[in-house]
């Protein structure tokens, strides 16, 4: 990569460091080792992003209402984009998390694992990757403010359920209305705790 750049050794190094902080390559060490290409994930958007928002001083409330915006649509899509291999993916991410119900940490992660399979059916990749980005940017915050227990209930599945059929039956129009629902009653829970909905997004 020198040669082929034509940069200097200290030059090539940060130029891997920064694409390693922005989660495009991993550096692996020793015999063999070097940059390697990684697949671009939305935690990896989501804290690029979170640092402009952070700048521009926007809040968990305002994240929450983009997402009351954009998870809705997502459901709609979906119902409009499904496909046999789709179908099947959401009903085993359906099942997961009613396997995982009990458990507060994996029922936490796998609630959000349906929203994010929700995004990649709306076929949309510029879609998918903004929306599981903001998704993660705020569960990210949930997890850190021990939220995640407050809104991970046994109702939260019974939404996604709900929503899922609605999804599979191709019902857009029933699929895009629960979804809203649903964030209303989750976000809202989250949002009413002292002090949450007005900080500002940080830096993660």
């Amino acid at each position: 990569m020198l040669e082929q750049f034509g940069v200097g050794r200290g030059s090539l190094r940060e130029a891997l460091r920064i694409l390693e902080i922005y989660g495009l390559i991993n550096l692996k060490s020793g015999p063999g080792g070097g940059p390697v290409l990684l697949n671009v994930e939305p935690g990896d958007v989501s804290r690029s992003f979170s640092l402009y928002l952070h700048l521009r001083g926007a809040t968990i409330q305002e994240l929450a209402d983009t997402r009351l915006i954009l998870d809705p649509l997502a459901a709609r899509m979906a119902a409009e984009s499904i496909t046999p291999e789709s179908a099947a993916l959401l009903r085993s991410t359906l099942e997961r998390e009613a396997e995982s119900i009990g458990q507060n940490q994996s029922v936490f992660f796998a609630a959000n694992d349906v929203h994010y399979v929700l995004a990649t059916m709306t076929g949309n990749r510029v879609f998918d990757l903004v929306a599981t980005a903001l998704k993660e940017m705020y569960t990210s915050r949930l997890a850190f403010t021990a939220l995640g227990e407050r809104v991970a209930r046994p109702e939260v599945h019974n939404d996604h359920k709900l929503i899922g059929e609605a999804v599979l039956d191709g019902d857009a129009d029933r699929a895009e209305e629960l979804m809203r629902d649903h964030l209303i009653s989750s976000l809202g829970k989250a949002l009413e705790s002292p002090g949450f909905a007005a900080s500002t997004i940080g830096w993660a």
